[in-house]
């Protein structure tokens, strides 16, 4: 990916961590308010409340993963054999690899768009978004062998991948009811943005055209770097806890104190249809500033 690649994921990880952050902080501080955090339900896909004829959210992980696969696309020019020995080019086939994972995410965003209309099966979204993350965890576990240092950076996200899926599961079999899970997927789903974003740095050469060389000023031979990167990874946890934190008491202090009123109508019928919940006990929202 180089570079570029990894920044532009990390920056869509990022993205969508803050946005599912935003609503479900948002939704659980209203369900305090009004002393029955039974009534929380947590979603895979929100609407804009002033844009809710228009699946925002699906349509933005439609065209970041439309993008990223046809750059792999771009990058490995559909060429998987050398001709010098009839081999797999190494390369190329690492294209495929990310081909793949990508496109795992895409057939979760596409899922998530056909839900806005069409009768698909209860829990659906959730279940491709939870395979794309175990299928990436493990093709990223097991393709990035090249040096120690390579294989750690890697590695480590991984289990955070994993960690997010298993979360997933939870929250559908909770009835997405379960906010303490909902809560640290996002956190999850954020720490992965922003170490992904500390990979392009440390790995990639931002100064090359897309970033394909090693960054000079990262010896990647040297065990001093890659013992500090388990460090780093450290200090992504406590900063995006900080952050995770910070965004729960911003959200109480918008939403939890008055002068804010919650109805239900019309925008929760449509998170419905994304999310597949077809629960009796759904309540449709409306959300009036």
């Amino acid at each position: 990916m180089g570079f570029t690649g990894h920044m532009i994921i990390g920056s869509f990880m990022f993205s969508i961590s803050v946005w599912w952050m935003f609503n479900i902080f948002r939704d659980y501080v209203l369900s305090k308010r009004k002393n029955s955090s039974s009534d929380f339900t947590s979603r895979i896909s929100y609407l804009c409340s002033t844009c809710r004829k228009v699946p925002i959210e699906a349509i933005w992980k439609v065209v970041a993963f439309t993008f990223v696969l046809l750059c792999e696309v771009g990058s490995s020019r559909l060429v998987f054999i050398d001709p010098k020995d009839g081999g797999f080019r190494a390369g190329a086939i690492t294209n495929l690899q990310h081909m793949t994972m990508y496109g795992m995410f895409l057939v979760h965003a596409c899922v998530d768009l056909m839900a806005w209309k069409l009768p698909v099966p209860d829990g659906a979204s959730t279940v491709t978004l939870a395979l794309a993350l175990v299928w990436s965890g493990v093709s990223i576990h097991s393709g990035h062998n090249k040096n120690e240092f390579l294989i750690l950076i890697h590695i480590l996200p991984t289990y955070v991948m994993f960690v997010v899926a298993a979360l997933l599961i939870i929250e559908f079999y909770n009835n997405y009811s379960c906010f303490l899970a909902s809560a640290f997927r996002v956190f999850g789903t954020m720490l992965l943005g922003t170490w992904f974003c500390q990979m392009a740095f440390v790995s990639f050469d931002r100064h090359e055209l897309i970033g394909n060389a090693p960054n000079p000023h990262w010896d990647q031979s040297d065990p001093r770097n890659i013992q500090m990167l388990v460090a780093l990874f450290g200090g992504h946890i406590i900063l995006d806890l900080i952050v995770s934190m910070l965004f729960y008491t911003a959200m109480y202090l918008r939403y939890g104190r008055g002068g804010y009123e919650y109805k239900t109508k019309e925008l929760g019928e449509e998170h419905e249809k994304l999310m597949g919940i077809k629960s009796p006990e759904f309540q449709e929202q409306k959300l009036i500033c």
